[in-house]
């Protein structure tokens, strides 16, 4: 299967170039910023008529853009498209989104793109002297079911739903009354941060490393069990797997979206709001009509 994924270092040449906007960010940028990061945001996207789609042209959109360009990120221009899939043949990948999202940082991780995370790249952005442009390090940003795939988390399906957190399990589990004499345990439902363990990429790539080794030895139901416990998924062409790239890309690094989180998309607020209209509904005898 073949699917376009821009090398990074043409993409940024090319925008450099050819986007007058974009130039002005990287130049305005570099005039403050030596340490840049790279951030990697992908959606879901259905082109077409919303009131009927063709699922058909469902698909997975990759956006690279930088982290210092702060309140310009705002900016359309500062987003620039560097990957694509149609969502039917993730389907057939193995490892689903997993396995697609390590073939993408394996081109963008390996040479000749490394070089941008590594000992930097050299745009002309219009000025009397080319400027050497280098990343650090590269963040995933998306929606929980994008990271999810990305990096192979069981999310709700598990008794550790939270890709984030170590301690925090399932309601269902029971985790937190039978097994939970320190106290060390919660469920999904706590509202006090206080109280979660982060789960760094050491603990990532320990349960990772704990699935490989003993995936062999079990059986699917077995496995199902594994993976249903430790909160992650074992696949073996995915990106947690992929240990050439845990210096580039790691899970620690992972953000949600708070467009989607928070705002839009079912988010927190489009809760809260249609939980208050019902309640002004209910008591203020008030009508949609």
């Amino acid at each position: 299967m073949k699917v376009p994924v821009a090398r990074l270092e043409y993409l940024f040449q090319f925008f450099s170039k050819r986007c007058e906007s974009f130039r002005g960010l990287m130049n305005a940028m570099l005039d403050s910023c030596q340490q840049l990061h790279l951030i990697v945001y992908n959606d879901e996207l259905t082109p077409g008529d919303p009131l009927q789609p063709d699922n058909l042209r469902k698909s997975s959109i990759w956006y690279v853009t930088v982290l210092e360009f702060n309140q310009q990120l705002r900016l359309e221009d500062a987003w620039l498209p560097a990957a694509l899939i149609r969502h039917m043949h993730i389907t057939k990948l193995s490892g689903k989104m997993a396995e697609f999202s390590k073939c993408v940082f394996d081109v963008w991780c390996s040479p000749p793109s490394v070089g941008l995370l590594t000992h930097g790249m050299v745009l002309d952005l219009g000025g009397d002297q080319p400027r050497v442009v280098k990343f650090k390090i590269i963040s995933t940003l998306a929606d929980y079911a994008a990271l999810q795939g990305m990096w192979s988390a069981k999310g709700a399906s598990g008794i550790r739903p939270c890709l984030k957190c170590q301690n925090v399990v399932a309601k269902t589990s029971d985790l937190d009354k039978h097994a939970n004499d320190d106290g060390y345990f919660v469920t999904i439902a706590c509202f006090d941060a206080s109280k979660f363990d982060e789960l760094n990429n050491d603990g990532y790539y320990a349960v990772a490393s704990a699935l490989k080794h003993t995936a062999l030895h079990l059986s699917k139901s077995e496995l199902d069990k594994l993976e249903k416990a430790a909160g992650l998924n074992f696949h073996p062409s995915g990106l947690l797997q992929a240990v050439s790239l845990r210096l580039y890309v790691q899970p620690s690094l992972a953000q949600i979206d708070g467009m989607h989180t928070l705002y839009s998309s079912g988010g927190i607020f489009d809760v809260e709001m249609g939980l208050f209209c019902d309640a002004v509904r209910q008591r203020a005898n008030v009508t949609l009509s």
